[in-house]
């Protein structure tokens, strides 16, 4: 493999072009590698070497999860994924570990199994009148209709989690999710 002797950056559009030597008023410049001392070269390494740790580092500070609350693509590396038992499993645990959630059922499937509607809401909402009365938008959220579609039915419940639990709370103040996510 060639050894790279420039490296390009891209510079935003909209920034102020005196503060960079931008050639033919282009927006980007070269970094001529072979022009760089060693200690330049070093630090220039050092930075990069600590920008990715810093990336590793906030991939991990995510939220840790109670364990029956870790979904099963998450527990298997995404090699596998949830049942419908699991599903439900996953739907009555997190019910018990927030207020803001209300689980019903659309109906049943061919095979006799629940359809589960998960219906997010603050406060929490257990009736259409209820819902209705709220004056919020009301959203309708299917994770997947055919056994085959595996990733909507694991989005859908990751999505759950973190607007009931984690980071995405702030998406109840002003509208109420309905969550499918199966729907056959």
């Amino acid at each position: 493999l060639p050894i790279p002797t420039e490296v390009h950056f891209d510079i935003p559009s909209g920034t102020d072009a005196a503060a960079f030597p931008l050639p033919e008023s282009r927006f980007c410049f070269k970094l001529n590698l072979l022009s760089l001392t060693r200690q330049t070269l070093t630090f220039l390494m050092k930075c990069i070497l600590m920008m990715l740790c810093v990336c590793a580092l906030a991939a991990q500070a995510q939220t840790p999860w109670p364990e029956d609350l870790i979904l099963t693509p998450e527990k298997s590396n995404f090699v596998k994924t949830s049942t419908h038992a699991e599903v439900m499993a996953f739907l009555k645990a997190i019910e018990t570990k927030s207020g803001e959630v209300y689980l019903t059922s659309m109906g049943k499937s061919v095979e006799g199994k629940d359809i589960p509607v998960a219906v997010l809401a603050r406060p929490k909402i257990t009736s259409a009148a209820e819902a209705k009365a709220s004056g919020k938008l009301i959203i309708y959220i299917q994770g997947n209709i055919h056994a085959g579609e595996v990733e909507g039915k694991e989005s859908v419940l990751m999505l759950m989690r973190d607007i009931l639990l984690g980071s995405k709370k702030h998406l109840l103040d002003n509208q109420i999710i309905l969550f499918a996510p199966i729907y056959n």
